[in-house]
C-alpha cells in the first residue's frame, strides 16, 4: 500500500479508539477479536511498552460499530488502492514486502 494511504488509514483509526486505549493496545484487542487466533506476539523494546501490550487483553471486546469502522476503512483505502494498482501487482507488492520484512528481522 502507498505510504501515504497508509497513514492516512491510521489517522482515522485513531478516531475509533476507545478512551484511554493506545494504538497499539487497539491493534492487539481488534487481532484478538478472531476466533481464530489464539495469541498475538507483539514486539516491544521497554517493559513499558511490553505492560501496554498486556493490558490489551484484558480490554473488552471491540464493538460491532468499531469493527465495522475498521472494515470501512480498510475498504476504503485498501480495496481502492488494490483497483487503482492493480490486483496482481498489489498481491506482488504486498508479499514483496512481506518478504523484505521478514527477512530483515
Amino acid at each position: 500500500m502507498d505510504y501515504n494511504v497508509g497513514l492516512e488509514a491510521v489517522e482515522q483509526m485513531r478516531a475509533l479508539l476507545p478512551a484511554g486505549v493506545s494504538m497499539s493496545q487497539f491493534a492487539l484487542r481488534w487481532i484478538l477479536m478472531f476466533d481464530a487466533v489464539t495469541c498475538a506476539i507483539p514486539g516491544g523494546k521497554r517493559a513499558e511498552q511490553a505492560a501496554d501490550n498486556c493490558r490489551a487483553s484484558d480490554l473488552p471486546p471491540l464493538s460491532g460499530e468499531v469493527m465495522a469502522g475498521v472494515r470501512r476503512i480498510y475498504d476504503e483505502r485498501f480495496v481502492r488502492w488494490c483497483k487503482i494498482v492493480g490486483r496482481r501487482r498489489a498481491r506482488r507488492l504486498v508479499r514483496t514486502a512481506f518478504c523484505t520484512s521478514a527477512s530483515a528481522s
